[in-house]
């Protein structure tokens, strides 16, 4: 085997282990959401709000870690990160009050936005042109087993053993992703290559980044793929298991038909990507999304609230959110290279996080009695990213 094909491999199999852990802190305890709010004996709301909670807090590591990663090397900054994760998830397994739950959320949101942040940077700093989008693609399929399996995990660890110890789960695997980090990851930013911490280039480079057109329009489109991600998790547990009396179990084999979707258009995608540009499949996708949404309405619209006119629209949804999410990343680094990867990579994950919080935290606080608020909430979002997405193409263009 060439050396070259053994470096890709070997690669793709550690981003890949290191990548699941940021995933999985949100898919496997969604399910279990409405057995929380009952032992701790908080309102559903409160709940939903630990989804929201750890979306904001991620913020704040989203931002600081790819630049801080620029400065001081990736491996450095990957094992602090997952070393609070860690602490957060432990705390989440032995919390009694929705205060302590709360921290140990803040804890590994703040840890975990490492993953998301650095990791990128990881890739970009080992491959470039067609072989990174390439690797991107790979990396972005098998990342789509985790939102596939997880959520029936969850559901299985939550209904034999209890909510707990899906927390004790991820505090498991999180610590195994320290290890696989500490062991087998190289450090990829070469020092000579290493900025100055410096706020003021810091924030001059984050505004150099996301005011090129290219970046901003993938950045906006993957983050309302990511939106569209967590509003169902926000609100379908309590849709589905509370209004339309469906079992744990059970819902999480009905999540398998949204991930499903997503690992399906990532897959195809790895082969489209022979015969379409980038962006053709990124428009694509985004009328596809748009498709989806305004069926949502349109059953909130006339009525219909079932398992069939909730799921079957997010399908649809999860279905173009998985070429965006496969595309957009790539698509967002053209333009920079080197010292920047960083910078942008935590840009790129700090806005997609920003704008799913804000979808959470819309989703949390509308009625869930109707499909109307929520297809409301999915058609403007999804109309809004497609016009801003073909308005910056023309500018580009121009």
């Amino acid at each position: 085997m060439k050396p070259q094909i053994k470096k890709v491999i070997f690669s793709c199999i550690l981003l890949i282990l290191v990548g699941l852990t940021g995933s999985l802190s949100i898919d496997m305890y969604a399910p279990a959401m409405p057995a929380i709010a009952k032992t701790l004996g908080v309102s559903a709301t409160a709940v939903q709000w630990s989804l929201s909670l750890y979306a904001l807090v991620s913020l704040i590591g989203l931002f600081t870690y790819g630049a801080l990663s620029d400065c001081f090397g990736r491996k450095r900054i990957l094992l602090v990160g997952l070393s609070v994760g860690v602490f957060g998830a432990a705390i989440c397994a032995m919390a009694t009050t929705i205060h302590l739950f709360y921290l140990g959320r803040v804890l590994q949101g703040l840890g975990l936005a490492v993953v998301p942040s650095v990791l990128p940077a990881v890739s970009r700093d080992l491959f470039s042109g067609k072989l990174f989008q390439q690797v991107a693609s790979i990396v972005s399929v098998a990342f789509g087993l985790g939102p596939v399996f997880s959520p029936l995990i969850g559901s299985y660890v939550s209904h034999v053993y209890g909510w707990h110890e899906i927390f004790m789960v991820l505090a498991f695997y999180a610590l195994m992703a320290m290890l696989v980090v500490a062991f087998f990851l190289g450090e990829t930013h070469d020092k000579e290559k290493r900025s100055t911490f410096n706020l003021k280039p810091m924030l001059r480079n984050y505004g150099m980044i996301i005011t090129n057109p290219i970046f901003f329009k993938n950045m906006f489109a993957k983050a309302v793929a990511w939106m569209s991600f967590l509003v169902f998790y926000t609100a379908s547990p309590f849709m589905l298991q509370e209004h339309l009396h469906m079992n744990m179990l059970h819902y999480g084999s009905v999540t398998l038909a949204i991930t499903g979707a997503i690992f399906l258009s990532k897959v195809i995608n790895t082969f489209l990507l022979n015969i379409m540009d980038v962006n053709a499949i990124v428009r694509m996708s985004l009328w596809i999304m748009v498709f989806g949404a305004a069926l949502l309405l349109g059953f909130g619209i006339a009525g219909y609230y079932s398992v069939a006119t909730i799921v079957g629209p997010f399908i649809i949804v999860g279905f173009a959110s998985g070429f965006l999410f496969s595309n957009t990343m790539a698509a967002s680094f053209q333009g920079f290279r080197g010292v920047s990867s960083g910078s942008v990579a935590g840009l790129l994950n700090g806005t997609q996080v920003l704008v799913g919080f804000l979808g959470s935290a819309t989703a949390a606080h509308i009625s869930i009695n109707s499909l109307w608020p929520l297809g409301t909430l999915m058609t403007t979002a999804s109309v809004m990213c497609l016009l801003v997405y073909y308005y910056l193409s023309r500018k580009q263009i121009a």
